[in-house]
């Protein structure tokens, strides 16, 4: 409450929505983020991550690994899994990405990661 008032947001304003600054945006994210983690397991991502896993085998990630992922059909049965690398300079950004898409009849998604975030989430799901 006392981090509201200081912010100048009232918890028991009803009559309007408060506005919430940059500043206190980036903390709540981050606190939401270290409280309510997403469990990977239960996305459909999950087997996309293993078999990615599996196929660095322990190495480095880097763009031309994920060659052999411009299109798969054989991790997620009827569904087509891609996972390619967008180079920062392409898109006018300082860094890249990595982007995971899965496509098909029950489910399609995307999913981006910057490299490091991508190999310590197949780092902390793939076993050692």
């Amino acid at each position: 409450m006392v981090a509201l008032a200081s912010r100048g947001l009232s918890a028991f304003s009803s009559s309007t929505p408060p506005v919430i600054d940059r500043a206190a945006l980036a903390c709540f994210s981050g606190q939401m983020e270290k409280h309510y983690p997403v469990d990977w397991k239960f996305t459909q991502v999950h087997p996309v991550l293993i078999a990615l896993g599996k196929q660095l085998n322990g190495r480095r990630l880097h763009p031309t690994l994920i060659r052999a992922f411009e299109s798969r059909s054989d991790i997620i049965a009827d569904h087509v899994s891609t996972i390619r690398h967008i180079r920062g300079e392409d898109i006018g950004r300082r860094k890249g990405f990595y982007q995971i898409t899965i496509e098909g009849p029950r489910f399609s998604g995307t999913w981006n990661f910057f490299s490091g975030e991508l190999k310590a989430l197949i780092n902390s799901i793939t076993p050692a």
